[in-house]
């Protein structure tokens, strides 16, 4: 559903519950806290992420924002659910597999056609 790692996108939501559960705004890398005339920069794509500065920024874009920048309305959905009424409901341990090889992937493609 989203374009990342789960890594990035577990990041990215516990950075807009952090912001939404904080009363003073804090960098989504560092946390340092918005106070005075200390302002944090907005993303100005999403306007949800904050930054105290361009280092933390650009960590955050490559990390997993630029993956995730336009899709942050849906994120910040998700802060809002309450996850504890699923437990026990159904595995999230997902599977993954390895990409196939071009080889592979060039058998499954004559398997299709004579089948």
């Amino acid at each position: 559903l989203f374009p990342c790692s789960l890594e990035g996108l577990t990041a990215e939501v516990a950075c807009l519950t952090d912001a939404k559960n904080s009363p003073n705004r804090k960098c989504f890398v560092c946390a340092t806290e918005e106070l005075g005339d200390k302002k944090l920069l907005k993303c100005s794509r999403c306007k949800e992420a904050v930054y105290c500065g361009r280092e933390c920024q650009t960590s955050h874009w490559k990390q997993s924002h630029r993956k995730l920048c336009c899709h942050s309305k849906k994120l910040k959905g998700l802060v809002n659910i309450d996850f504890s009424h699923f437990e026990n409901f159904y595995d999230w341990n997902l599977i993954s597999r390895p990409p196939m090889t071009d080889e592979q992937a060039e058998k499954q493609g004559k398997r299709a056609i004579r089948d």
